[in-house]
């Protein structure tokens, strides 16, 4: 399938004539800072250095290569203005005043860089400024550069400095109790202990973090930790729980607008239905990701989703699609020297070469990737690489350096499986603790039941007299034509339930049948000649036809996936609802909140709920009015599902209730033996309650 680009696309003259004033402006202003940082004599002034300061943070929310240059200008002329004071005035007071100054700007340039994702130069910064902050005995702030620092490292593959500078700054962040670095901190050594395959270690970290993050009620943190726990979950092959960690990562990640994480989820979710062996939905998910990477300009992430959708090329045979993506990753990965991405992308290579019969080149990735992966210390990669290896010195009938590779294959296998039983041990023992309780409170339970059989034993026999089974008896004639009146009385209804139940489900078949026939077609009639005008626009460079086109196929598959969601029927109801309201939030203004317990329902129920949702929500949207919808599913005795919006509503006496939307919901409920209540009120909302 070929890729169309379009390019040389005219810029309407108002983003021009914006763009040039932006421009414009930051110019002006960087260059009246400079005239100040010439005008004052910095030494003498430290309140030029406080406001240059704040002008650098705003420059840099603009323009953060701008923001270098002021910085830049700005640490140069407070050194000299720290040397001034040493040589010159000799004056202890002023020398802390201008180091605390200089510690500053070079850990608000470290930042610059960072965001600018000049990782090298920011780590650079922040190991100058943690030495200043050393120099002033600032243990706080030098814990802040240790962090900051290990972050990078951890990105890199600088594995060993950045579990150092993780556990260093963690300390002092315990002495000053500053509960959200504590936090933060112990997500990032998680990351790395999961990276190494120690299980056990990570998930312990993990939890405390997220503990913490509860605790302050931090949501990004929460949501972080969260997608983290999803890792793990996946890991131990609890793909259910994992893809639920998800979707709750995900939520909160947009209702704060953080679009790494956002991306950062989406990969993940792309994975397990890569492990499902589901590559259609797994090269959606992962396509979503890469967007949004690309959009922020996050290129380790951008790295990383190439590598996905080329492993979905490679599992699906389409070798050069995959050997294409593998190399925009690993180009991506080698600029910004992210040795891990490097590694990972090699040994994808290498695969390819090898199926290819080009060992020259499978043997040139291998070795790379070889080498940084023990750098780096990750057996999964170490493992791969010398299988690769392997399988090459033996094609070229070198037995040597075969089983050299071979006896690394091996002791990386050993180390993994000594892992995996660790964690199987340890799982072992969660389940033993775990059944050993249940087997306690059922004894205990046993124990009160048998009390309370030999009590009521007792209490018989002691109130053995006539009168009282002569009026037991009475009763029991009573109670027992109650019953069979009960009981008729039932069966008739019974029969009207089953019958009208029939003509419910029945029809809601027929609608669901009709859906999913015009899902089919719009993709599979319409939507493919579509495509061939498409490719015939294009073969005739009629690219504003084929732009046209473009934009009717989407808005195809967008209706064919809302009348045919992929994931109602292979996944559970929450999730598809979390997924459903994430839909609604991204295409529309609506706020939507809501609580939903994770609950098991047949096929047909989940259907129908998560159908009655979407009614309501439709309902909503068209004719309320509404700014904001309550959802909430929920069990105790029975479980309900709740709507409510907070739009214009309506008298339900003074109104006609058979609306065709209304009648849907309730014959789905009917059909699912649920019950339907409604409550509204003029300017009141609409609450709908459906009850099974």
């Amino acid at each position: 399938m070929q890729i169309v680009t379009y390019c040389n696309l005219k810029v309407p003259r108002t983003f021009m004539l914006k763009h040039w004033l932006k421009n414009t402006f930051l110019l002006v202003l960087l260059i009246s800072t400079l005239n100040s940082l010439g005008q004052h004599n910095l030494y003498n002034d430290t309140s030029t250095i406080n406001s240059l300061l704040e002008r650098a943070k705003f420059v840099r929310v603009k323009n953060v290569d701008s923001a270098k240059v002021l910085l830049l200008s700005l640490k140069k002329q407070c050194s000299f203005a720290l040397l001034n004071s040493k040589t010159v005035k000799k004056n202890t007071q002023i020398e802390t005043v201008y180091l605390k100054k200089l510690a500053k700007i070079v850990y608000l340039l470290a930042e610059t860089n960072n965001i600018g994702n000049n990782k090298k130069s920011a780590l650079g910064y922040f190991k100058e400024a943690e030495n200043t902050f050393l120099l002033l005995n600032d243990s706080l702030n030098i814990a802040h550069c240790l962090y900051e620092k290990a972050a990078i490292n951890s990105e890199l593959g600088n594995i060993p400095e950045a579990l150092n500078d993780y556990t260093v700054g963690l300390k002092i962040f315990e002495k000053f109790n500053d509960k959200k670095l504590i936090a933060k901190s112990l997500n990032g050594m998680a990351v790395i202990f999961k990276n190494k395959s120690q299980i056990k270690e990570a998930l312990s970290y993990y939890e405390r973090s997220l503990k913490i993050f509860e605790q302050i009620n931090d949501k990004n943190g929460m949501a972080g930790t969260l997608c983290n726990m999803g890792v793990i979950c996946k890991g131990q092959d609890q793909l259910k729980e994992a893809l639920d960690y998800y979707a709750r990562s995900l939520s909160t990640y947009k209702a704060i607008n953080n679009k790494k994480g956002q991306g950062k989820v989406l990969s993940n979710i792309g994975s397990i239905y890569f492990l499902q062996k589901k590559m259609d939905t797994a090269l959606v998910y992962f396509d979503l990701s890469l967007k949004i990477n690309e959009e922020i300009d996050d290129r380790i992430s951008t790295a990383s989703s190439l590598n996905n959708i080329g492993a979905v090329f490679f599992e699906k045979g389409q070798f050069d699609k995959a050997l294409e993506h593998f190399k925009k990753s690993l180009t991506i990965s080698q600029s910004i020297n992210n040795k891990s991405g490097v590694a990972k992308s090699c040994t994808s290579i290498s695969d390819i070469y090898l199926r290819k019969n080009n060992l020259n080149e499978a043997l040139k990735y291998s070795l790379t990737s070889l080498k940084l992966s023990q750098e780096l210390g990750y057996p999964f990669i170490i493992k791969a690489s010398a299988l690769n290896l392997k399988k090459i010195y033996q094609a070229q009938n070198n037995s040597k350096k075969a089983l050299e590779m071979f006896e690394i294959y091996v002791s990386m296998s050993d180390s993994l499986n000594s892992q995996e039983a660790k964690e199987l041990s340890y799982k072992s023992k969660l389940n033993y603790d775990y059944s050993r309780k249940i087997l306690t409170d059922s004894l205990n339970l046993a124990s009160k039941i048998n009390l309370q059989k030999t009590q009521l034993l007792l209490e018989l026999k002691e109130q053995k007299q006539l009168q009282q089974l002569y009026m037991f008896g009475i009763i029991l004639i009573v109670v027992f034509f109650l019953i069979l009146f009960i009981y008729k009385n039932y069966v008739y209804t019974k029969k009207s339930l089953v019958t009208e139940k029939k003509f419910s489900t029945q029809l809601l078949d027929e609608m669901e049948k009709e859906r999913n026939r015009i899902a089919r077609e719009l993709h599979d009639g319409i939507n493919q000649n579509l495509i061939v005008a498409k490719r015939f626009s294009i073969n005739n460079e009629n690219k504003a036809a084929a732009n046209i086109i473009d934009t009717c196929i989407e808005e195809i598959r967008q209706i064919s996936r809302e009348m045919l969601p992929v994931y109602i029927k292979e996944e559970s109801l929450k999730f598809s609802l979390i997924m459903l309201i994430n839909k609604v939030e991204v295409n529309t203004n609506m706020l939507v909140s809501y609580y939903i317990e994770d609950i098991n329902f047949s096929d047909e129920v989940k259907l129908q709920l998560y159908r009655i949702t979407q009614e309501c929500i439709s309902n909503s949207l068209k004719h309320s009015k509404a700014n904001a919808i309550n959802i909430q599913l929920k069990k105790d005795k029975f479980v309900t599902l709740n709507i409510e919006d907070d739009g214009e509503g309506f008298n339900i006496d003074e109104t006609n209730t058979n609306h065709f939307g209304l009648i849907t919901i309730r014959q789905r409920a009917k059909a699912i033996g649920a019950k339907m209540e409604i409550k509204s009120k003029i300017k009141e909302g609409v609450q709908i309650t459906i009850t099974l």
